[in-house]
């Protein structure tokens, strides 16, 4: 049987001078159903629990966000990755040097 793999691919920062690191990377998997029911439960809960309610509406129009979120629901996404089914190549490249 073939087994697909799907993709994204995303970026962070800037190759100007307005951030000192640019990132691009890509997620890899053949689960992405595995991976949408995990991240759905995790928005769940954070929508269900009292803690976070002062940073609701914020969480509720950017999901989520590294920048954005307050660090406790970021650390709880990224507590998430390490148990999915997934592979995470990147470059991080220096912000301010010269690529071309």
């Amino acid at each position: 049987m073939t087994e697909t793999n799907y993709y994204y691919i995303d970026e962070a920062g800037d190759l100007n001078t307005q951030s000192k690191f640019f990132l691009i990377g890509c997620i890899i998997s053949n689960s992405p159903d595995t991976l949408m029911n995990e991240i759905s439960s995790l928005e769940q809960e954070i929508k269900n629990s009292g803690y976070f309610n002062r940073f609701m509406a914020e969480f509720l129009r950017t999901g989520f966000h590294a920048s954005t979120n307050h660090p406790d629901i970021y650390g709880r996404f990224v507590a998430l990755l390490p148990r999915l089914n997934l592979i995470i190549p990147c470059s991080l490249l220096q912000g301010k040097a010269r690529f071309f």
